[in-house]
């Protein structure tokens, strides 16, 4: 999972927004099956995820929301965990960035919120 990780984060700020919604969504997916699987390299992914919050492609952004929703265990609608997690070392340096409010609205996502969100690992 390392190497994979390594290669869609720079896959994520290609010049080609085909190619950062595909490395979004991978990251998305691989959460979605295993957000403990994840949980190691999110120092390394929530970075990718929330710049591509800010992509000036609407279908990088959405997948993005999405990947941040299941990277940070949002899916279950529990935000305490989110939180919690923020608090850590590790989190920490996140916390800026992910405030209440997005953890709140990310948690409220409905289960497919953008339509290329269907053909996705279900």
């Amino acid at each position: 999972l390392p190497t994979l990780v390594k290669g869609l984060v720079a896959c994520a700020t290609d010049d080609s927004s085909e190619v950062r919604l595909k490395a979004v969504s991978v990251l998305k997916n691989v959460a979605k099956v295993d957000a403990s699987a994840m949980q190691p390299h999110l120092p390394v992914v929530l970075p990718t995820v929330l710049s591509a919050l800010s992509d000036r492609h609407p279908n990088v952004k959405a997948k993005a929301e999405r990947a941040l929703r299941y990277c940070l265990w949002l899916n279950t609608g529990e935000v305490d965990e989110a939180a919690n997690w923020l608090k850590t070392n590790e989190g920490k340096v996140f916390r800026a960035k992910i405030n209440d409010a997005l953890l709140k609205r990310t948690s409220l996502l409905p289960e497919y919120s953008d339509a290329s969100d269907t053909s996705d690992v279900e």
